[in-house]
């Protein structure tokens, strides 16, 4: 009897940790992307935003096309879940807006702009343009 008090002990341990114990992280890292061909105009249009993590900090690989490509930029970015932050600079190459973005992460993509305009929107979370 005293064994089976053991085992109860412990197995309400177990549980009790296990309930205690916080949901996972979610997922931040990852591509959004809304760049898109239109194959009658032959144009390339849209914003992929590429979110990394260093394991220390994130940044934003970004891309923008109004009928071309801009260059990819490496940009810092702050992430507060579900908050994402980082600043284009103004005299970019990469044809991306610049100012302060800021969007909201959600399991379905993010959603956000640069301050002062409605660039990008929302990019869903899907695989990139070049995959």
């Amino acid at each position: 009897m005293r064994r089976l008090g053991y085992v109860l002990v412990c197995f309400s341990l177990v549980l009790a940790a296990h309930a205690t114990q916080s949901a996972p992280a979610p997922q931040v890292t990852g591509i959004y992307s809304n760049l898109r061909l239109i194959p009658s105009e032959g144009d390339v249009v849209g914003t992929e935003v590429f979110i990394l993590s260093s394991g220390t900090a994130y940044f934003v690989l970004v891309q923008c096309a109004e009928g071309v490509l801009g260059p990819p930029e490496l940009l810092p970015a702050t992430v507060e879940y579900p908050t994402v932050k980082f600043t284009v600079p103004e005299h970019t190459a990469s044809m991306c807006l610049a100012g302060e973005f800021e969007g909201t992460l959600t399991s379905r993509g993010l959603n956000g702009a640069v301050r002062g305009s409605d660039w990008p929107g929302f990019l869903p979370r899907k695989k990139s343009f070049w995959q």
